[in-house]
């Protein structure tokens, strides 16, 4: 059986490696269900315990993400917020310069994770409304959470485990203490590498427009919704710290 999981675990991650070169359009769930059949066919994994390894709350987590960024863009509140902090931007650098430290020291307090789900609807409109490519902002997102979640020890589950040796009596201050300087130096790095993306860095003035609020309800409850997120992610990032 182990030696079933092995192939199977190759053949899943050769698939995913090479699925642009499959002449049908194929799409990473289709592999990754494609090995899960195989395993459960052959025995392998049993169904229930398949469906113990289903983690709903991880699945519930992502559902009420998708669902409040889908509202905040629909309802004009997103684009309403994006205007507030990025409309002193002037060029492109400034625009970039301002994402990476938005998101790096944001992941910081709220885990890479939250800020990495949280950041996708507003790259995507960011891309929309100075027409930046999407590809380009994704991947500053995903180094700037990375990157900036290293300053803390809520910043991501590796530090957390780092910060549960007894070497460490205040974790938070010997996190910042050590690190807040390799962090901005790593975010200012971070920076002058994605200047290799030369056809985005055009010297046109960018022009700020503030989107109207399409729904004003919906707008109100979003805006709710967010502030009841970012106090629940912070007080469970909190009390699981405080539980080690």
């Amino acid at each position: 059986m182990q030696k079933l999981n092995l192939i199977v675990g190759v053949l899943v991650f050769l698939l995913v490696a090479i699925r642009h070169f499959i002449p049908f359009k194929v799409k990473y769930w289709h592999i990754m269900a494609f090995g899960a059949v195989i395993l459960i066919l052959s025995s392998s994994v049993s169904l229930s315990e398949a469906y113990r390894s289903i983690d709903f709350d991880v699945i519930i987590s992502l559902f009420g993400m998708f669902s409040l960024g889908f509202a905040l863009e629909e309802s004009g509140y997103l684009g309403h917020i994006i205007y507030k902090y990025f409309k002193r931007t002037r060029v492109v650098k400034e625009l970039v310069l301002l994402s990476i430290f938005v998101f790096g020291f944001a992941s910081a307090l709220l885990m890479n994770d939250t800020i990495a789900i949280v950041g996708v609807p507003v790259i995507l409109l960011l891309a929309k409304n100075y027409g930046l490519d999407k590809k380009f902002l994704v991947l500053l997102l995903a180094f700037s959470v990375t990157t900036g979640s290293v300053l803390s020890p809520l910043g991501n589950p590796q530090n957390l485990l780092i910060a549960m040796s007894p070497v460490f009596t205040n974790p938070f201050v010997e996190f910042f203490k050590f690190l807040f300087i390799s962090t901005l130096l790593n975010l200012l790095l971070l920076f002058f590498t994605t200047t290799v993306f030369r056809e985005e860095f055009h010297s046109r003035p960018l022009s700020h427009s503030q989107e109207p609020i399409r729904d004003k309800e919906l707008a109100r409850l979003s805006k709710i919704s967010l502030y009841i997120f970012f106090f629940l992610s912070a007080s469970r990032s909190w009390s699981f710290f405080c539980e080690i």
